[in-house]
């Protein structure tokens, strides 16, 4: 058998260049704050996208077309061998295709739900927590709490997040916002969604339908979930009954009430509970950590912007 050296090595030259590049975006994803935004703003605007095509069952169809591609190509090069693989594949592609067409672009969502869920609880560790729940709330229940169907550990001095108090440690993004890991002692796979009982202060009507945060999910070996708080869409005031022009409301569906009372002094307040999905393709995924983003949108003739609070963290996974 004769072998020609030369296409080996031009194809072992271009795995050392592909296996280069890995390295390098590997290492600035490691050591880049900046080239990490970069990346999470790059799968941000990918995501409805590749949402779409899969919702379609063009998945496999793009496959198939790339299988025909490579088929032609191997041909062309007289290696039947190759060429006979790549039919392979394009038969394969072939005939799942009618798994994922329109009529059965859900099946993957009706085998996930005929497992059961189970709710775990998760603490806002001491390095992050800043505040405590009981200067807020008056006559909030404690233990093991259900806000509709998500339950929620709430202690009878809960510690919780306020971006409007010191913030001990953050990583301070090139925008100038400010983001706080929660490090899960434990990835967690299977998670369906994560649900956070959240409100704003300062809420102002001036600053209706901005982003004042983010909400970040991050995975192990995939792309984060990135949601952007937005005063009036999916945050909204906690002392509702406090005077003054605020927004008093959420119309984001994600968005709901979990329990309304009073604060410390009496005056109309609410607990929302904010559910974040996690996409079907995402299941095997241990999630790692939750990031959350401050951003400073303060200007005149108010000094203080809006702030936010993270008062109870829970996860909703699969058995």
């Amino acid at each position: 058998m004769n072998i020609n050296w030369s296409d080996v090595s031009t194809e072992v030259i271009a795995g050392l260049i592909l296996a280069a590049i890995i390295g390098l975006v590997s290492l600035l994803h490691r050591k880049s704050q900046g080239f990490r935004e970069f990346m999470r703003s790059v799968f941000t605007r990918l995501r409805p996208i590749v949402t779409w095509v899969a919702k379609r069952g063009l998945f496999f169809l793009v496959l198939t077309i790339a299988a025909y591609i490579n088929y032609f190509y191997l041909a062309a090069r007289r290696d039947l061998s190759l060429a006979v693989l790549s039919l392979i594949n394009l038969l394969f592609g072939i005939l799942l295709f009618p798994l994922f067409s329109t009529d059965n672009r859900n099946l993957g969502k009706r085998l996930l739900s005929s497992r059961s869920e189970k709710i775990i609880p998760i603490s806002i560790p001491p390095g992050v927590a800043n505040a405590r729940m009981r200067n807020r709330y008056l006559d909030l229940p404690v233990g093991k709490v259900q806000f509709g169907s998500v339950e929620f550990m709430i202690e009878e001095d809960q510690p919780i997040f306020d971006t409007g108090e010191q913030i001990r440690s953050s990583i301070l993004r090139r925008d100038g916002s400010k983001e706080v890991e929660v490090v899960l002692q434990t990835p967690l796979s299977a998670v369906r969604s994560v649900h956070f009982l959240i409100n704003s202060g300062n809420s102002k009507a001036m600053y209706a339908s901005e982003k004042v945060g983010e909400i970040i999910l991050d995975f192990l070996d995939a792309p984060p979930i990135v949601t952007n708080l937005v005063l009036g869409n999916n945050i909204r005031e906690w002392c509702i009954g406090n005077s003054g022009d605020l927004v008093r409301d959420a119309t984001d569906i994600t968005s709901r009430v979990a329990w309304k009372g009073t604060n410390s002094e009496g005056t109309a307040a609410v607990l929302d509970c904010l559910e974040i999905p996690v996409f079907d393709c995402l299941i095997n995924s241990p999630l790692a950590k939750i990031n959350f983003v401050h951003k400073d949108i303060s200007r005149d003739p108010d000094d203080m912007g809006v702030h936010y609070s993270i008062f109870a963290i829970s996860l909703k996974i699969m058995k």
